[in-house]
């Protein structure tokens, strides 16, 4: 006999939609079949464990919920502060420096303009003078930099040159190894 109206009865069962005699036709099939009884019994096992009263939730659930979004908001809302101020730094901050490279690189033409405008000319004196120093610095860094540099490119050729000494006394080792064993081969 075939189980497969049986399963559709079962699934009316657990909807609540069966009929008295639709049920005592299926009550009848699943003390006959083993397999429809297991499956039968699933399900009510699964039915009874939906139909469980759910547990009730703390008292302060939703406001411990709901205060810890807020905290989290506040949190993401500090750091998207903290980025924007970072961001305002640093873009000062570069602003500041290509304005002192700009003044370094017309020194001569920020103190004619200060001379100009009637800036007392020991404070505008001064300015230039602050500014030279700042060029003496840069120049000493990039001199310092391109010493680096050159010494960075001399070893990195010393490396390369030292690989390749190890490199090729391994491939005349290894010729030395194979004509050793080719000559005790033939003395064998």
């Amino acid at each position: 006999m075939s189980c497969e109206p049986f399963e559709i009865l079962m699934m009316k069962h657990m909807d609540g939609d069966i009929t008295d005699i639709e049920y005592k036709k299926l009550k009848k099939h699943i003390d006959e079949c083993s397999t429809c009884k297991n499956e039968f019994d699933t399900f009510e096992n699964i039915c009874y464990e939906l139909k469980e009263p759910l547990i009730d939730p703390p008292l302060a659930f939703e406001t411990e919920v709901m205060k810890k979004l807020e905290n989290l908001n506040l949190y993401n809302k500090k750091l998207k502060e903290k980025r924007i101020l970072a961001a305002y730094f640093i873009s000062s901050m570069l602003f500041s420096i290509l304005a002192i490279c700009i003044a370094v690189i017309y020194k001569e033409h920020v103190y004619n303009f200060m001379i100009y405008i009637n800036i007392p000319l020991g404070f505008a004196s001064n300015i230039y003078g602050l500014l030279e120093r700042i060029a003496v610095f840069f120049d000493i860094a990039s001199t310092f930099i391109f010493y680096l540099n050159s010494i960075f490119v001399d070893m990195l050729y010393l490396l390369i040159g030292l690989v390749s000494i190890i490199f090729m006394s391994k491939i005349y080792e290894s010729a030395q190894v194979a004509k050793v064993r080719k000559n005790s081969k033939k003395t064998v």
